[in-house]
């Protein structure tokens, strides 16, 4: 998901999961991570 709050900048937010079905039967997740990102662009 990401919003550009201003042209040039932006903040991103990311959720990854990874389920194995192979490992698994019952799908259980196996890693996950939540990831954020904020970009501002400086005008001089």
């Amino acid at each position: 998901m990401g919003w550009e709050y201003r042209p040039g900048s932006e903040i991103y937010l990311v959720y990854d999961e990874i389920r194995d079905r192979f490992a698994s039967p019952t799908l259980a997740p196996r890693n996950r991570i939540l990831l954020a990102k904020w970009t501002y662009k400086f005008r001089f």
